[in-house]
């Protein structure tokens, strides 16, 4: 049996279809799977390190705004769709899974006009456009929400969570130390923008640095376009703050580790990020990636969120560093806060996701 997992551009679309990689490797070991990536995303360093062949094709995005890179855009598209047919009608999959980005759509296509059922993974609480896209080439669309269920035709999507990375769940704050041998005595606050950082988050964070180092050890994972600024906020902090301090670009496995031993998690509200922010049980501050227009789909999830109290949540647009200290402050000041918050999270969390995707693209693909 051969599979094809299509996904790419930042995390959120890869760790996912590595997760049901993973668990297609434990269910069926006469399996085959491949990735279609895009060139130049993060695919390209993850897929290969988790032992998949990878192909990848020149994926334009679909932008709804104009701006300098429509036009290259644009063009990319037809082209990748072309790249991505040639791909299939090489492999012949018995299933292809889409994770998203902006690859999704020439592998949706491509399945079409190869006769090859199609699994869609629809991680935002609301469809993005590249799904809403591929939901009627695809056989099923599989939503992380079941609010999400509403959105699609009836019978055609089922809730079975977003797979979270390998390794996650496998992890417990009692069985894991300190990482990065950081004060114990300290709460320990992980701040995260997702694989490819986020700029706004990153500055509000580092301008209430000193505030937050006073009252809890800090791991601030930010993007490596975020590298410079975060790395001269380190360098300037007194020799006693600085040891609570810990920053990376990026990390992939010691994100277990960050995780199950955060006390509070600062965040985006990205689709992956806040499944695993669920899976675990984490109290969690979500501070949404703002919309260019109208409402983005973090705002629409971190609401999610926030109704179902599994999270708090603050605006970019009204928040002050001295807001951002408040409320992390007044977080850690109570435990039973974050534990409300804990609960809640767990309560929309479904920790078997991958495994039942997995057996869904199975079913699939034995034409069942």
């Amino acid at each position: 049996m051969r599979l094809l997992i299509a996904g790419g551009g930042s995390g959120g679309h890869v760790f996912p279809g590595l997760a049901v990689a993973d668990a297609l490797r434990r269910l069926a070991h006469d399996v085959h799977i491949d990735w279609l990536g895009a060139r130049g995303g993060i695919e390209e360093r993850l897929v290969p390190a988790a032992g998949l062949p990878l192909h990848v094709i020149r994926a334009g995005k679909l932008n709804r705004f104009v701006g300098r890179e429509t036009l290259p855009d644009l063009l990319r598209v037809p082209v990748g769709m072309v790249e991505a047919v040639a791909v299939a009608r090489r492999l012949q999959p018995d299933a292809i899974l889409t994770c998203g980005g902006f690859v999704a759509v020439p592998a949706g296509i491509a399945g079409t006009l190869c006769r090859c059922p199609i699994l869609a993974l629809q991680q935002d609480v609301e469809p993005n456009l590249a799904n809403r896209l591929i939901t009627p080439l695809a056989r099923r669309v599989v939503v992380a929400f079941a609010m999400s269920l509403s959105r699609f035709p009836p019978g055609k999507a089922v809730a079975l969570g977003n797979p979270v990375r390998t390794g996650l769940l496998e992890r417990t704050t009692g069985a894991v130390g300190r990482p990065f041998d950081l004060p114990p005595d300290l709460p320990l606050v992980l701040v995260t923008g997702g694989s490819q950082g986020a700029l706004g988050l990153n500055r509000l964070v580092l301008a209430a640095l000193p505030d937050l180092l006073e009252r809890a050890a800090l791991v601030h994972l930010c993007g490596q376009r975020s590298v410079g600024l975060v790395e001269a906020a380190a360098v300037a902090l007194p020799p006693r703050l600085a040891r609570r301090f810990v920053w990376r670009a990026f990390v992939d496995k010691d994100m277990p580790q960050l995780l199950a031993t955060a006390d509070l998690v600062v965040s985006r509200a990205g689709a992956a990020t806040l499944c695993e922010l669920a899976a675990l049980g984490k109290a969690a501050l979500l501070v949404p990636l703002p919309p260019a227009w109208g409402r983005s789909p973090q705002e629409i999830n971190a609401e999610a969120f926030r109704r179902a109290g599994a999270a708090e949540v603050l605006r970019e647009a009204n928040a002050t560093a001295g807001i951002l200290w408040e409320r992390t402050r007044a977080l850690l000041d109570n435990p039973e806060r974050r534990r409300a918050l804990s609960r809640g999270a767990a309560a929309l969390g479904r920790p078997h996701a991958a495994e039942d995707v997995a057996r869904l693209l199975l079913h699939m693909a034995k034409g069942e």
